[in-house]
């Protein structure tokens, strides 16, 4: 049955004003569960993110080799601290900074291009009431990108759920 509400909307369904239906714990049912599944996707889609692409303004050098540079730069300002493993947190937990990336390639004469996705990996400090390791990740993208003395840069950034490793041997008390 088709009612139109007070605004004039379209609903479709039944109502008790409407008249009756034999069918009604069916169409109940039906509606708590596509409810419950929906909720259960809505949090599914939350379990992670990612933040969309951001193009920032150009940025300019006296030239292409000055472009160049400062993308060589950056590169190792990225590689810094990725031979350290895991770094001990004042918590008890660790954090180790990753990075995948070509370094800088050049795509031309006066073209170079850097692309590095920076993760950082995060883990609790072992829970011995429940046995188990939290590890969460982190990342930042970036793309930059001389095309002469212009600068073009592209970042955007996300998250993973988190994981749980059960800590070895570890027994129920």
């Amino acid at each position: 049955m088709r009612l139109r509400s007070e605004h004039g909307n379209s609903m479709v369904g039944h109502s008790r004003y409407a008249g009756s239906s034999g069918d009604r714990p069916t169409k109940l049912l039906a509606g708590v569960t596509i409810g419950v599944a929906g909720a259960m996707l809505s949090f599914a889609a939350q379990a992670s993110g990612h933040l969309p692409p951001i193009t920032l303004p150009p940025s300019y050098f006296g030239s292409f080799e000055q472009c160049r540079a400062h993308l060589q730069q950056v590169h190792e300002d990225d590689m810094n601290g990725t031979q350290d493993g895991d770094v001990a947190l004042d918590n008890g937990g660790t954090r180790r900074k990753t990075v995948e990336t070509k370094g800088v390639v050049m795509m031309g004469e006066t073209t170079a291009r850097y692309e590095a996705t920076v993760g950082w990996a995060t883990r609790t400090a072992p829970d011995e009431t429940r046995g188990y390791v939290e590890t969460n990740f982190s990342y930042d993208h970036t793309v930059l990108e001389c095309v002469g003395a212009k600068l073009s840069e592209v970042r955007d950034s996300g998250y993973y759920l988190p994981g749980y490793e059960p800590i070895p041997g570890w027994v129920a008390k």
